[in-house]
């Protein structure tokens, strides 16, 4: 069978579903909180408003934390999409050592949201972290002989 015809590993699928998903993540928060500062501070998500529960609004911190988002997002989808295990590795690192300190911040800042706000709030945290961390953990894993991405690139 030609190497490139092989179905790729479950660990592999596993790695570029991680990294996949965590890209959507930071899209998801970047692009709105770049592209729309002020909205996004006032409404997200779905007009809940979850940002302003936390303070003042700060334009220049607000579209800072969206570039930070796109900047990573476009380092994990370029992992999903051109899959290299060391690159999905970084790129499940570099998510979990941003969300994990976010998750953090809003589990001991509960803010002026409503408790069912914070849970589903901490919960949609939780899930980045790990699956940021499953990721990185899957990585690991050894590969089927002869599969393209047994090389480090």
């Amino acid at each position: 069978m030609v190497l490139s015809q092989r179905a790729p590993s479950r660990a592999r699928r596993s790695l570029r579903f991680a990294v996949a998903a965590l890209a959507f993540e930071m899209f998801l928060l970047g692009v709105p909180a770049s592209v729309a500062p002020r909205w996004f501070f006032d409404v997200f998500p779905l007009g809940r408003g979850w940002v302003a529960g936390h303070g003042p609004f700060n334009q220049h911190a607000v579209a800072d934390f969206g570039y930070a988002y796109l900047g990573l997002g476009v380092v994990l989808a370029w992992a999903a999409f051109q899959p290299g295990r060391l690159l999905c590795r970084v790129a499940a690192a570099g998510a979990t050592v941003a969300n994990l300190p976010h998750l953090l911040f809003h589990l001991t800042h509960p803010g002026d949201l409503s408790f069912g706000d914070n849970l589903v709030q901490a919960a949609l945290l939780v899930t980045a972290v790990l699956v940021g961390v499953a990721g990185v953990g899957v990585s690991y894993l050894p590969w089927p002989a002869g599969e393209e991405w047994d090389r480090e690139r």
